[in-house]
């Protein structure tokens, strides 16, 4: 399977980043396109919950440029998108709306049977998408 479009959704949380990483590792291509997606939930306010709303939302973006500047230059395009909703919803048409072939994210943490094997985000977003989802787990021998 041939994947052209890879769709990685940060919140900056380690199994964000491990994701991230897993799509650097396996996947680098001058044939493919990364999307960086950070979904503000407009929900809980996230950014209204740190101190400084504005400087937290740059920062936000600071970090997510620098995640996407890391080895730009091996990959077709590298696209940066900060969006405020429900993250699942989010990154479901974003992957939609950019014809994205691959997901990949960490498990995410939840409570019950199912959804703690991967996280009710990772879990709801997996069963939604047409396209393919890959969960990377931190590498146990790192820790």
């Amino acid at each position: 399977m041939s994947f052209s479009c890879i769709l990685v959704p940060i919140d900056f949380s380690d199994d964000s980043l491990t994701a991230y990483q897993t799509a650097l590792d396996l996947f680098v291509s001058p044939q493919r396109t990364l999307i960086l997606l950070h979904a503000v939930d407009n929900r809980v306010d996230d950014l209204a919950q740190d101190q400084g709303g504005g400087k937290a939302l740059e920062e936000r973006r600071r970090q997510l440029a620098s995640l996407g500047n890391r080895r730009k230059a091996e990959w077709k395009d590298v696209v940066t998108l900060i969006e405020g909703g429900k993250p699942i919803d989010l990154i479901i048409s974003t992957a939609k709306q950019m014809a994205v072939d691959l997901i990949v994210m960490g498990p995410g943490t939840s409570t019950g049977l199912v959804k703690g094997l991967f996280g009710s985000t990772t879990y709801d977003v997996a069963r939604r998408v047409k396209c393919s989802v890959m969960i990377s787990k931190p590498d146990a021998s790192r820790a």
